[in-house]
């Protein structure tokens, strides 16, 4: 890890401290102490911890580095900004305000984050890492370069227990990052390709673009093109769309490479009025009623919902293959409503493909769930570089933080320690109260005549 100081006379800023047993207690023998917390685990902790042990930490080691200069390791901001993200965290400002309080997991890590006290020195080798440093540097990068390294990850991820299931999701999620005190902003849309497990679907790979300009096709497709390149061909068995995707050669290709898909095709397209027509005729015995969707209090919900399986129908233009079609017949008070669903697989059941359909339904809850509690629509005005950051560690984060349930589910709770954090300039020290103490005994007077500075640093430390 780089040596750095606490970036003082900054304002409220942070930095990254390292552990030096002996220049803390020198500091503590000229009455010297910028804080003293507990040894205790926190949920942070736990987590960051988790992820350290799991070695989600040192997926960065050829993470892209376009600076000029490099005094600080390119993988400490990503290991920054991914603590931040897992924790959820709002701003890289904010990121320096997440204390870890817990002894082994500032020693594994070398570093923790904390809030800096103004007024402080700079000197020697001592680099400041504050959020600036960290802005820069992912500034620098482009949509290509955050694709690149997560393909790589990918490889990774999928062999972890989790998440080596065979049923995909695509699907696009636009983020809007606002142009501070003026009207207006911009876009970024992020083309999504998740794996559907117990918990639904989790990212595994996404792919940049500006929105809205690019189109969800125009973004996918070079996607799972590369997906198939790095995993091999069955890695994904089934593939789930939605009606955006619709491109009947994208889709035989597809079905060449081993995967077999189902998508929902638009109202209007001529497969899907001869689907609806020969479901109309259908016996009402052919039909299969299901389970009720899911919707909110506000949106109408069928009386009734029922689906129709036709095999080995005739493909399209383009997709020259023959398929399955699954036709669902939502039933309302006043209306009927129908929508088609495609297969490459020709002998799948209405009821099968519906099933396999229905998954892709996870990928909004998902989506969801990085907005209203990740925050991967709430950014702030940044440069776009950053917002790319931000987007791209919210999306691994979201995956890691699951992997890290499953991980923890086994793992007994982490051990108490008797041991107190002390602070001082760009360091920590991990000391028995007694050891403390003894400094204060030994050195009294100057402890007395700096106990106004120390109760205030002690004070600004523990949050108060």
């Amino acid at each position: 890890m780089t040596k750095t100081s606490p970036a003082r006379g900054g304002g409220d800023g942070w930095s990254v401290v390292v552990r030096n047993q002996d220049a803390v207690l020198a500091g503590l023998a000229r009455g010297e102490c910028d804080g003293i917390l507990p040894d205790e685990w926190l949920e942070p902790d736990n987590l960051v911890q988790t992820a350290l042990e799991e070695g989600f930490l040192d997926l960065f080691g050829d993470f892209p580095d376009r600076r000029q200069r490099r005094s600080i390791d390119h993988t400490l901001f990503c290991k920054v900004l991914l603590c931040g993200r897992l924790v959820d965290a709002p701003s890289v400002a904010e990121t320096g305000r997440v204390v870890f309080h817990c002894a082994t997991l500032l020693d594994k890590l070398g570093f923790n984050f904390r809030m800096v006290r103004e007024g402080g020195r700079r000197s020697g080798d001592h680099r400041p890492f504050d959020e600036e440093a960290l802005e820069d540097f992912f500034a620098a990068l482009t949509p290509q370069h955050f694709f690149s390294h997560q393909v790589r990850v990918s490889q990774e991820l999928r062999q972890r227990p989790g998440l080596q299931e065979h049923v995909w999701v695509l699907d696009c999620q636009d983020t809007a990052i606002p142009n501070g005190h003026h009207r207006g902003g911009y876009h970024w849309k992020s083309a999504v390709l998740s794996v559907c497990t117990k918990a639904g679907p989790l990212p595994v790979l996404w792919r940049f673009g500006k929105a809205p300009q690019t189109a969800d096709l125009t973004l996918g497709r070079p996607l799972v093109r590369r997906a198939h390149l790095a995993w091999g061909r069955g890695a994904i068995r089934w593939l789930i769309l939605d009606a955006g995707f619709v491109d009947g050669s994208w889709l035989r290709r597809l079905k060449e490479q081993g995967t077999d898909t189902v998508i929902r095709i638009k109202e209007g397209m001529d497969n899907y009025e001869a689907a609806v027509r020969q479901a109309q005729k259908a016996p009402v015995r052919a039909w299969q009623s299901v389970a009720l969707p899911k919707r909110r209090k506000a949106e109408a919900r069928p009386l009734r919902r029922e689906v129709l399986g036709l095999v080995d129908q005739p493909g399209w233009e383009g997709l020259d293959l023959p398929i399955s079609v699954g036709v669902v017949r939502d039933t309302y008070a006043d209306t009927v409503e129908y929508w088609a669903l495609i297969c490459t697989q020709p002998d799948l059941s209405g009821a099968a493909i519906y099933a396999l359909f229905r998954r892709r339904w996870g990928i909004e809850e998902c989506f969801m769930a990085l907005a209203r509690y990740h925050g991967i629509n709430d950014l702030f005005p940044c440069r776009p570089g950053l917002a790319l950051a931000l987007i791209h560690f919210t999306l691994l984060a979201h995956t890691l933080r699951y992997l890290c349930l499953l991980a923890r589910a086994a793992h007994q709770p982490w051990p108490r320690t008797k041991y107190l954090v002390v602070y001082w300039a760009g360091y920590y020290a991990l000391l028995h109260a007694s050891q403390v103490f003894e400094q204060v005994f030994d050195h009294m007077e100057l402890w007395q005549g700096r106990q106004a500075a120390i109760l205030e640093a002690l004070r600004y430390c523990e949050g108060g």
